[in-house]
């Protein structure tokens, strides 16, 4: 099924990313983990596999879909499933197979992980940066309407979303890409003009454009595409 989804989507709209979001833990079979010829997942059962038919690891194995977004509803440090060990396990597999990583945690508000502070999710998105393979760095928020339910956190009430703006996105970053996708070069743009704060151009469709805004200073060769220049994505 996974794999005709896939093929469905990439026949209609080849620059569509197709990823799915299992249980947290797979592979832990020395049996499965040779077969893939990964290291078994440090911790946990073969329940996804045996109890809903689950098979991550064939998907990624297979390429039917860009990306893996794991479950890994626990803290760092947990005594039967580390948040560490599982994420790093899962980004190995994912760049094994050329593809992406992006760690999901449950933010909800009667989760397992409630109790997390918020410099606990944070050390949580540094971690998943750390170990991602591939430039391919990705941290995935459930449910997403939770971000804006206030919890206590620097000796007062307030979203985690506002906090986490505030320290780990503080800059406008592009989706990573997939290098295992063909595209082909678009061509410039051109009528580039500005109008005030209005920045307008003639281009192709179906085309995502950067902008950046570079200050007079630096040289045209001393530009590298740094995030802080980064305006947004159109």
């Amino acid at each position: 099924m996974v794999r005709k989804v896939n093929d469905y989507i990439k026949a209609h709209k080849p620059w569509v990313r197709f990823g799915i979001g299992p249980a947290g833990i797979a592979g832990t079979s020395k049996a499965v983990a040779d077969k893939y010829g990964v290291r078994p997942c440090p911790s946990g059962s073969d329940w996804q596999y045996n109890g809903i038919a689950s098979d991550p690891l064939a998907w990624l194995s297979e390429g039917s879909i860009d990306f893996i977004s794991p479950q890994v509803y626990w803290p760092i440090g947990h005594s039967s499933a580390d948040f560490a060990e599982i994420s790093t396990w899962w980004c190995e597999v994912a760049d094994k197979f050329d593809r992406h990583c992006y760690v999901s945690q449950n933010i909800g508000k009667n989760s397992d992980c409630e109790f997390l502070t918020f410099p606990e999710y944070e050390e949580q998105i540094q971690l998943t940066r750390d170990v991602a393979k591939n430039d391919a760095p990705g941290y995935v928020f459930f449910p997403w309407a939770d971000l804006k339910y206030k919890r206590h956190a620097s000796n007062k009430r307030q979203y985690l979303m506002g906090y986490l703006r505030d320290h780990m996105y503080q800059n406008v970053a592009f989706t990573p890409a997939f290098n295992w996708m063909k595209v082909t070069c678009p061509g410039a743009v051109s009528n580039v003009a500005r109008n005030g704060r209005e920045l307008t151009w003639d281009g192709p469709d179906n085309v995502r454009y950067s902008v950046y805004a570079i200050p007079k200073s630096i040289a045209p060769a001393d530009f590298h595409k740094e995030a802080q220049y980064l305006v947004g994505i159109s």
